[in-house]
């Protein structure tokens, strides 16, 4: 289950069901992908891409709240007030959700995609997987890019990217 409560100790996504449903609502090129999932692969969407956009950069400042499961939203000084959840952060989130499926398929993981060879040597397995043709303009036109990604949270990040 979703809980998208801000600042909140069990919190698991920024967006609620209801709130991707309405960004994803007419958008030509991924709302009908996502329509047609279950609400429980939409919940799943939903933690996965919370979960990696938590991890993806560090981000300047610390959470609003010490109990807060999630990294945002963030404060710049202990007598900051009246913080809330920024737009940028949930949309990012959902582009990260399009990103991943584009990505990792239908059912979250890399064994839908097309692969290219196979090798073995010494018993261990090297998987290719057939490169997506998308340019980084088409990327930026059907959304879900990293690019995308980065520039929405852009004002909270780092001097670097964490690589994990």
């Amino acid at each position: 289950m979703i809980d998208s409560t801000v600042s909140g100790s069990n919190s698991n996504s920024y967006v609620t069901v209801t709130e991707a449903d309405s960004y994803f609502e007419g958008n030509p090129f991924f709302g009908e992908n996502w329509i047609s999932k279950s609400d429980a692969e939409k919940e799943y969407w939903l933690q996965s891409s919370t979960r990696s956009l938590d991890r993806m950069y560090t981000y300047v400042g610390e959470r609003a709240e010490d109990d807060q499961a999630l990294e945002f939203p963030r404060r710049f000084s202990s007598t900051e007030t009246g913080i809330t959840l920024d737009r940028r952060i949930k949309d990012a989130q959902l582009e990260l959700v399009v990103l991943m499926n584009k990505e990792l398929g239908e059912t979250g993981n890399y064994t839908d995609q097309d692969q290219e060879e196979i090798e073995v040597l010494n018993g261990l397995a090297k998987i290719k997987y057939a490169k997506k043709k998308d340019s980084r303009v088409i990327q930026r036109a059907f959304g879900g890019s990293t690019s995308t990604v980065r520039s929405l949270v852009k004002p909270w990040l780092g001097n670097r990217m964490v690589v994990r």
